[in-house]
């Protein structure tokens, strides 16, 4: 047999009682770093600082660091194992063509180029 209660419980006696079982929101504040809703007292979990350390290492770091890895080695890869050699007479002509944001603009260079050829 299941236990019975003696008498009937009022209304206004269970409420009170259950008034305490109630849905508390949690607290949250802001991360300082990265402005994350976070529990205080709780590393976040977006950027991994717990007041201004660093203590966890985010999905984002790991993602970082892979591509970093990866550029590292396709960067390694495609180095030639030789220099080329400088070709000074292509950079002289390239160095002496007028330049579109010359302040002397095209004339002046025609007219040194003249006066070049005089000499």
């Amino acid at each position: 047999m299941a236990a019975l209660p003696k008498k009937k419980i009022s209304r206004v006696r269970g409420r009170t009682r259950r008034a305490h079982n109630k849905i508390v929101l949690p607290k949250l504040s802001n991360c300082p770093k990265c402005r994350a809703l976070i529990p205080p007292h709780i590393a976040c979990p977006e950027c991994g600082f717990y007041g201004n350390q660093k203590i966890l290492i985010t999905k984002t770091d790991k993602r970082i660091a892979q591509k970093l890895k990866e550029e590292k080695k396709t960067t390694t890869k495609s180095k030639p194992a030789t220099k080329p050699a400088k070709d000074t007479k292509s950079q002289k002509s390239q160095d002496s063509s007028p330049q579109a944001g010359d302040p002397k603009g095209p004339e002046a260079t025609s007219t040194e180029a003249a006066k070049e050829n005089k000499k």
